[in-house]
C-alpha cells in the first residue's frame, strides 16, 4: 500500500488526530528523505 494512500486512511479513520499523526508523522520523513536520496544520487551521477 503506497504510503500516501495509508496516511489518507488513517487521518479518515476514527482515531484521534493526535495519534494518527504519531503513526504518520516517521512515514513522510522517511518519503522525505527517499526522495532527497534519490536526488543526491542523481546528481552524483551527472
Amino acid at each position: 500500500m503506497p504510503v500516501q494512500r495509508f496516511i489518507r486512511a488513517l487521518f479518515a479513520s476514527r482515531l484521534p488526530p493526535g495519534i494518527a499523526y504519531l503513526f504518520a508523522g516517521p512515514l513522510l520523513v522517511v518519503e522525505q528523505l527517499k526522495r532527497q536520496l534519490t536526488i543526491v544520487h542523481e546528481a552524483q551521477r551527472a
